[in-house]
């Protein structure tokens, strides 16, 4: 994530365990409009972002009116640790949570104090 005029630039790219890697990004603001995201299989699910603590974000992801999921983004106070709680709905409808704690790399390629990187190690779904 790095920083866009009124709100954010979202990249990441996801290495499952099983699969094929991905990229999704987005622009989007703090002000609750939609944004298009998008990625290596096409236009994704748009997001709605609210930011209601300088530490806190509340991403909200919809189709056809209906809340997919919600992830919330906590940034630690040192801005070193960001803890990203997910929650969404199976196809059974159960619901699944899933954690992802991502620590600050700045040996990546590109990143740097006004670039952060943001690693995750290991995310749990539960």
């Amino acid at each position: 994530m790095s920083p866009e005029r009124g709100g954010v630039h979202y990249h990441s790219e996801t290495e499952p365990a099983v699969g094929e890697t991905f990229h999704v990004d987005y622009v989007a603001g703090y002000d609750g409009k939609p944004a298009i995201v998008t990625g290596d299989r096409g236009i994704l699910l748009p997001v709605t972002l609210h930011r209601d603590a300088p530490n806190h974000v509340r991403a909200t992801y919809t189709s056809a009116l209906q809340v997919m999921a919600t992830s919330d983004r906590t940034l630690s106070a040192d801005g070193n640790v960001m803890k990203i709680v997910t929650v969404s709905h199976d196809a059974f409808g159960q619901s699944q949570t899933t954690i992802g704690i991502y620590h600050r790399d700045a040996d990546q390629v590109g990143c740097g104090s006004n670039v952060p990187c943001l690693v995750a190690h290991h995310p749990t779904t539960r």
